[in-house]
């Protein structure tokens, strides 16, 4: 329905911006319509991966290089955090879309860069487990074999309360956020759409573990 209405607006303001004779105060208006659309549309975006309304295009896939593209770009984003990045020789291949698990572990790191206002130690971890070693491990994964990528920062922490509720929808621990709270509840659909399953850990004043659990191909 939200994806119907919002396509219905768009249409109409097309069919306004082009008429002959379109003062520049309505021109103006149509462009901030347009910027505000364009959110709607990201916002509705998020709620299909959180919904599992988008079937991923599943390729074989190589998490160690999408991992450091990503690790790459964060940095020019913020060049406060000092960044580690660590991993397995031999790190197997899972079938994933790459588009989307991007996503998925962008909304991650930016959630992690929130809870470091000030500056911080973030470090990410890619290694495979295999299904005879279940300790320290999801019990979804305790017999599949399965690469995990985990995510620690040095920051604020996270309080039980928020923790019961980190991926629902619209949600934000954060007070006079602008934020909507989508971006870790839309991680979480990516996530269990390809089979896996994010695991956290935070304590107050200690900082958070994200680990992001993906079935081997």
């Amino acid at each position: 329905m939200l994806t119907q209405l919002t396509n219905l607006i768009q249409r109409h303001c097309v069919q306004i911006s082009r008429q002959k004779q379109i003062t520049k105060e309505i021109r103006t208006r149509l462009q901030t319509i347009d910027r505000l659309l364009q959110r709607a549309w990201h916002i509705i975006y998020q709620l299909e991966m959180y919904a599992g309304r988008r079937s991923p295009d599943q390729k074989r896939l190589y998490l160690k290089p999408l991992v450091q593209k990503q690790m790459e770009r964060f940095k020019k984003m913020h060049p406060a955090l000092n960044l580690s990045y660590t991993a397995t020789p031999r790190v197997p291949s899972i079938n994933g879309d790459r588009t989307m698990l991007a996503y998925a572990l962008g909304q991650i790191l930016e959630n992690a860069a929130n809870a470091m206002p000030g500056g911080g130690d973030l470090s990410i971890d890619i290694r495979a487990l295999n299904s005879e070693f279940p300790q320290n491990r999801c019990v979804a994964y305790r017999w599949v074999d399965s690469i995990v990528v985990t995510i620690s920062d040095s920051g604020h922490g996270i309080d039980l309360n928020t923790l019961l509720h980190i991926f629902d929808p619209f949600f934000t621990g954060r007070r006079n956020s602008s934020s909507l709270g989508m971006g870790l509840a839309a991680a979480w659909g990516i996530v269990k759409a390809h089979g896996g399953y994010i695991h956290i850990r935070s304590k107050v004043g200690l900082g958070s573990t994200f680990k992001i659990y993906l079935p081997i191909h």
